[in-house]
């Protein structure tokens, strides 16, 4: 965190706190609105930000600090930049090398905080993960449990064949 920029103190919906310079606040235009808002008042206390756990927002707040000088890009824009997994930054590949319920959290808390380039990347990364990959591999590697039964499984398949992969 920049020590010569402002800092606000947010917290998380189990009382985590966490303290993030403007710049880096700002990238959520979430955040950014609540002070645009409200700032005249001041923060004494954290802001509360009850739909995100502590150890999520804290790491959304380290995107936020790595990208705090940054402009939101226009999602034309995005689309254009990172069409392949070649085009995501090193930076941004690790910073998503996370077990998946760390991934889902924070793509879900982009979405809330309102965070474009995060939601952005998070979703072309999960992207990239389940390309090209059948149904049973994305369960294994996301943990997910197949609670259809088998008539009602086969029902879908035959009702979206035109998505399946010719065999």
């Amino acid at each position: 965190m920049a020590n010569d920029a402002p800092t606000i103190v947010l917290a998380s919906n189990d009382q985590v706190i966490v303290t993030a310079s403007l710049p880096a606040a700002n990238q959520s235009i979430l955040i950014h609105n609540l002070l645009l808002n409200f700032g005249d008042m001041g923060f004494e206390a954290a802001i509360p930000i009850p739909n995100v756990k502590g150890d999520v927002l804290a790491k959304v707040m380290q995107w936020c600090e790595h990208f705090r000088n940054e402009a939101q890009p226009d999602q034309d824009d995005f689309k254009q930049k990172v069409k392949t997994p070649e085009e995501i930054p090193e930076w941004v590949q690790d910073y998503f090398k996370v077990e998946s319920d760390i991934l889902f959290a924070v793509i879900t808390a982009a979405n809330y905080l309102d965070i474009p380039l995060l939601l952005a990347y998070g979703c072309r990364i999960v992207a990239n993960m389940i390309k090209s990959k059948s149904t049973q591999e994305i369960r294994n590697q996301f943990g997910i449990v197949n609670d259809f039964i088998p008539e009602g499984e086969e029902k879908l398949r035959t009702e979206n064949a035109w998505a399946q992969d010719p065999k």
